[in-house]
């Protein structure tokens, strides 16, 4: 996650101009660029002028000190968008959806553990697959609150949960906060895959971990869990992005598109296969 390859070269002579303009931007070096076509296979690049807003509205939550759900609205709804979403969403295969208020099912909570909440939520739609998306829709009907995830979430209910998010605000308590969080939410989501592969008698190869985004101020970070027995192991955390200068915006969304390729060529082909017992004939 940790690549530098976040800007189409289509766009280099744009950068260049740009340099004369605004200081520091001498960071842009060349092996910051990729050919255009490989660069256009994960998603779409932003703008500067878009990616320098982002800047300037992250800058100002920390200047003035903004709640983490103002972060979440002026920044990181934003820059998700920016990354996973084009104006075809609601026919995407992979799509990011807000969660703040999204709680753990019962049936799915490790013993003697509260309920704990992330942010946002990179998911799977199966409607992009019509065999896939009617047996999603049986197995949903047999399982607790009727909804395919470890969340009774309304606007998550038909689907598969792929990446969590937990954002925070800068500062140790809080970064502790948010692993506590992942920890508790990727334990219920490794819960519910296991009950879903005992189901259709199905196998964990194939998905070794579950991974996640830590957001602490500008710091974006990737995370995992494994899981042993009943234990779930969280694995923190590298850093592969920044909200604080336009380099860092452009390396977080390149790694949110890798994540969200690992997602559609990696994550649904498992879940399709062993969740639903939909094989690739």
């Amino acid at each position: 996650m940790m690549g530098m390859v976040s800007y189409p070269n289509r766009r280099e002579e744009e950068i260049k101009e740009k340099e004369k303009q605004v200081p520091g931007l001498r960071v842009f070096r060349e092996f910051v660029f990729a050919p255009s076509a490989d660069r256009d296979q994960l998603g779409p690049t932003p703008s500067f002028d878009d990616a320098s807003d982002l800047v300037k509205e992250a800058l100002h939550c920390q200047g003035t000190k903004r709640s983490e759900s103002g972060w979440n609205m002026a920044v990181h709804y934003p820059l998700l968008r920016k990354a996973i979403c084009d104006s075809a969403r609601p026919s995407q295969l992979i799509g990011f959806e807000p969660c703040t208020t999204a709680k753990i099912i019962r049936e799915y909570l490790p013993p003697g553990a509260t309920g704990k909440m992330v942010d946002f939520c990179i998911y799977v739609n199966p409607e992009a697959e019509p065999v896939a998306c009617s047996e999603a829709e049986k197995l949903t009907r047999t399982l607790p609150a009727q909804v395919i995830n470890h969340t009774d979430e309304y606007a998550l209910r038909n689907w598969p949960i792929a990446v969590s998010i937990e954002t925070k605000r800068q500062g140790e308590e809080r970064l502790a906060a948010a692993e506590l969080q992942l920890g508790t939410w990727h334990t219920a989501q490794w819960r519910l895959l296991e009950r879903l592969v005992a189901q259709t008698g199905g196998t964990f190869d194939g998905l070794p971990f579950l991974p996640a985004i830590v957001v602490h101020g500008h710091m974006w970070s990737f995370a995992a869990t494994t899981r042993e027995g009943e234990t779930t192991l969280l694995w923190l955390e590298q850093v592969f992005g920044s909200s604080s200068n336009i380099l860092g915006v452009y390396k977080t969304i390149w790694s949110l598109q890798r994540l969200a390729k690992w997602a559609s060529d990696v994550y649904w082909p498992w879940i399709r296969e062993n969740a639903l017992g939909v094989s690739e004939d």
